[in-house]
């Protein structure tokens, strides 16, 4: 450290808060939320993490299902964890029956590694661009590589100006690709319009799936986030085979307080029929779970 400079400790985010039943969408059997976190404490988290964020456990995660009255969840590896997966692998070997895993990868990681990842009940892998310039998914198609030889699919995440710049890498892959938070898309920007048009056609390629997931970072108005409504009846109007849901547990990363995951859940009664939700709860997953081992070499 030189001369008086100070180390500050990362911000610490708000705390999540219990989840109550939800009041208008009634979870078909066999339904999945494809995207939660688990943390581990603090001294758990990486250095050079962005903010500090509160402790959440699969026993915490597995208790928020029962209350929603879903079976099955998708557990995303976490930014404040880096590469460490110890929490992730630890969380889906406790409950390998209802939960499976989402790894943060790189093309110099050992396959040793990756099978190990694989043997605990990951079956994708997440690349995360927070710039939005394209520049973190320069190793986009090897990572796909990597994804397909373990019948992994792929999981992207990043600002919706991303997309654009992707559109035509992402068609020609042959194998499952899932975007993360209806694209992420910044709802007051004015420049919804040409991306909401490019995920419009990412969505009508089979092997495209988009996720209705993190509504409290896109909406401004906060839950039953009714801002984001239309973006999300386009998206299931072109392609409903195509769209999966997330809870976004514990809503990581949030300054303010974190939204009650019911209003998550309860978000589908304002988009779309029972029929079409148990399309996106149910059914789609399935599909692209085969479709991930169909993808393999």
């Amino acid at each position: 450290m030189l001369g008086n400079e100070v180390k500050t400790e990362p911000p610490l985010c708000a705390a999540w808060r219990p989840t109550g039943r939800p009041k208008r969408v009634i979870p078909p059997a066999g339904a999945w939320d494809m995207h939660a976190h688990l943390v581990g404490p603090a001294t758990t988290q990486s250095a050079t993490r962005l903010f500090t964020a509160p402790e959440a456990t699969v026993h915490d995660y597995i208790g928020l299902l029962d209350q929603l009255g879903i079976q099955h969840g998708m557990i995303v590896q976490p930014t404040v964890h880096g590469h460490d997966h110890h929490i992730l692998l630890n969380g889906l070997r406790a409950y390998p029956s209802r939960l499976s895993g989402v790894a943060v990868v790189n093309a110099e990681m050992a396959p040793a590694e990756l099978d190990l990842l694989r043997d605990a009940g990951v079956i994708g892998a997440r690349l995360f661009d927070i710039y939005g310039d394209g520049a973190a998914m320069a190793d986009l198609e090897s990572i796909a590589t990597l994804c397909a030889e373990r019948g992994w699919f792929l999981q992207l995440a990043g600002p919706g100006r991303l997309y654009p710049l992707l559109e035509a890498r992402l068609a020609s892959l042959r194998l499952p690709v899932v975007i993360d938070h209806l694209g992420w898309m910044d709802l007051t920007d004015g420049a919804t319009g040409g991306i909401l048009d490019c995920l419009l056609r990412l969505v009508r390629y089979d092997h495209v799936y988009l996720k209705l997931s993190a509504l409290n970072r896109l909406s401004k108005q906060g839950p039953p986030f009714a801002d984001v409504v239309p973006l999300a009846r386009s998206l299931i109007d072109v392609a409903p085979e195509q769209i999966l849901w997330g809870s976004d547990w514990p809503h990581i990363g949030l300054p303010d307080a974190t939204p009650g995951t019911e209003a998550v859940l309860d978000f589908l009664a304002d988009c779309t029929c029972n029929a079409r939700q148990e399309l996106i709860l149910v059914h789609n997953p399935r599909k692209l779970f085969r479709a991930t081992k169909d993808a393999r070499p």
